[in-house]
């Protein structure tokens, strides 16, 4: 499998993008979509052979790629809504953060380690540093937060905007959020169809801004370029951005009719994977814009992730073209006198 995406219904689904198929890797009868709605997922390894996923009913569930089996670790005490942050550190915890802003630490097995994290109400995103034990949290009314795993402080809070013209504040509405680079510059999606660029070290208003659009704009994915990030929103709109001067619209990448909910991009291939409401799961090339694959997946999808090892990077030997022979051909060319008719018609 490419990569597995996270259903409403609960169902997780494994593709092949190569051959453009998907399996349900779970039981699909005993699933109660509001309960088993899939809201969060990423890998619990380096390896990428088992993936968490977090569920509406507060469930944290293990996948095991090798053994297709999907086993309830845990569920998240304590706070109140579903799952919308989950995130595994470098020493094995699993971060889990609920709607109402409580974010806890387990271990593996479902011990609890920490709930003194505090994010504030509608909590939105938990992102995780990848290079240090640091989170950043947001949400619809709580601005940006850099969070200590280790003492559970915040080390820095965002500050908004300055109010428009009319000296009325802008809404907050953090909806996602990613680490950049190993200097902690962070960026940030807004319902407001925002894209800010922080950097803790200088200030703590955004350094960079654009609006895109006029509407929410809810996933978003690193790609393989530094600074470059890919961006989608409700409207099912999907572009490329540049972020080193200043933030910079690369092209737009088509194919979608319906909310984009979530992207994933290659770490070092410019393949980019989304999903989102119209129960399609595209593969887009990031050089040529164009669609490699289109996946219909048959439910409204809400998270996905990609492997590094991508069937579509195999360097396999193609089979030599075997010469036809002399009754072979003139079969080849009625067929293509056929096929032209029917074109013409």
């Amino acid at each position: 499998m490419d990569c597995y995406v996270g259903a409403a219904t609960g169902a997780l689904k494994g593709l092949v993008l190569r051959d453009g198929t998907f399996m349900n890797v779970n039981n699909i009868p005993d699933l109660k979509p509001k309960e088993d709605e899939i809201t969060r997922m990423c890998f619990a390894d380096v390896e990428q052979v088992e993936i968490l996923t977090g569920h509406a009913n507060r469930q944290v569930k293990l996948f095991d790629t090798l053994v297709a089996s999907h086993n309830k670790l845990f569920e998240v005490q304590g706070g109140s809504g579903p799952i919308q942050g989950l995130q595994m550190t470098s020493n094995g915890n699993i971060v889990a953060g609920v709607e109402s802003g409580e974010v806890m630490v387990y271990e593996s097995d479902g011990t609890l380690v920490s709930s003194d994290i505090k994010a504030g109400e509608d909590l939105r995103i938990v992102a995780k540093n990848p290079m240090a034990e640091q989170i950043a949290t947001g949400g619809k009314k709580e601005l940006l937060r850099i969070w200590d795993l280790e003492t559970q402080k915040e080390t820095w809070k965002a500050k908004n905007v300055k109010p428009d013209w009319l000296q009325i504040p802008i809404p907050i509405w953090v909806s996602n959020a990613r680490y950049l680079d190993d200097n902690g510059l962070i960026v940030t999606t807004t319902g407001r169809y925002q894209i800010h660029v922080y950097d803790p070290r200088a200030q703590r208003r955004p350094v960079k801004e654009l609006e895109w659009l006029d509407m929410p704009i809810h996933a978003l994915s690193t790609t393989y370029k530094p600074m470059h990030i890919m961006a989608g929103n409700t409207k099912g709109e999907l572009a490329q951005f540049d972020l080193r001067n200043k933030i910079t619209a690369l092209g737009k990448y088509r194919g979608f009719a319906g909310s984009i909910r979530s992207i994933d991009c290659h770490p070092s291939s410019p393949y980019a994977v989304s999903c989102g409401i119209d129960r399609f799961v595209i593969l887009h090339d990031m050089e040529t814009r164009k669609i490699v694959k289109k996946i219909y997946c048959k439910a409204r999808l809400n998270q996905l992730v990609m492997k590094k090892a991508l069937s579509l990077l195999d360097n396999a030997p193609k089979a030599p073209k075997r010469e036809l022979d002399s009754d072979e051909e003139d079969d080849e060319d009625e067929f293509s006198g056929m096929k032209k008719i029917k074109e013409e018609f």
